[in-house]
């Protein structure tokens, strides 16, 4: 659940029954928080570059071709 509240995409209710139980519970307290600092180190550090769209495409049309 720390995965799907961090990424956004937790339900309102997900995320208020986590945020409400890391207040109880110290493990997961301090996972919640190394894990958000990675996120924000992360985000610090990374450049988003712009790539080609062909590469793109080709990338799509294999992942497709896989599944």
């Amino acid at each position: 659940m720390l995965q799907l509240v961090l990424d956004g995409e937790a339900s309102d209710t997900e995320k208020h029954y986590y945020m409400h139980h890391i207040e109880e519970c110290m493990p997961c307290y301090r996972s919640f928080n190394i894990e958000t600092e990675i996120r924000n180190i992360l985000r610090s550090k990374l450049e988003k570059k712009h790539v080609p769209l062909d590469l793109v495409s080709s990338i799509r049309s294999k992942v497709k071709e896989t599944v």
